[in-house]
């Protein structure tokens, strides 16, 4: 007999049309940066490993990860301190019905260490940006139910619950 896990995660979206968020880049453009060489590629694995420690245990499948992902679209971004990245999102802009053109983040990681920082909303606010620069008209992202820290995080933000995502393993 087949075994199917289910997982239940929550959606969080913002419409752009009526957000209101103020977009501040305080840290400077210096400090955040586009993740494409091997060496910056490098550093943002040692971030993920942090959110994912059960899955990410080989540089090499994250490298082909971030390839893979780089030819969808996604787009992986970075904050440095201390002359190395502490702190990522990944997005993608995708076409659904019937929203039409949505930003997806797929991942927002703070290194342990440097949470507290303003990176999280930094590299939010880069991608709302972006957002808003490439005609997206929502941004969504999925939180595992219990994390409750990040639903906080992202309520505090001007997102909101909008529905429940269910996944199943095959």
């Amino acid at each position: 007999m087949k075994k199917i896990l289910i997982l239940l995660i929550c959606t969080l979206s913002i419409n752009f049309t009526s957000f209101a968020h103020s977009i501040n880049f305080s840290l400077g453009q210096d400090n955040i940066v586009v993740i494409k060489n091997s060496e910056e590629i490098s550093q943002s694995f040692e971030v993920f490993s942090e959110l994912y420690p059960n899955y990410l245990k080989n540089k090499k499948i994250f490298f082909d990860m971030v390839e893979s992902q780089n030819k969808e679209g996604f787009h992986l971004i970075g904050i440095v301190e201390d002359n190395k990245i502490v702190a990522c999102i990944n997005f993608q802009i995708t076409t659904l019905i019937p929203i039409r053109k949505v930003m997806y983040v797929s991942d927002l990681i703070t290194k342990e260490k440097y949470r507290k920082k303003g990176y999280g909303t930094a590299l939010l606010n880069y991608a709302v940006k972006f957002g808003k620069d490439n005609g997206c008209k929502q941004i969504q992202l999925n939180c595992e139910y219990n994390n409750y820290k990040s639903h906080k995080f992202y309520l505090n933000y001007g997102f909101i619950l909008n529905s429940l995502q269910l996944a199943a393993r095959l």
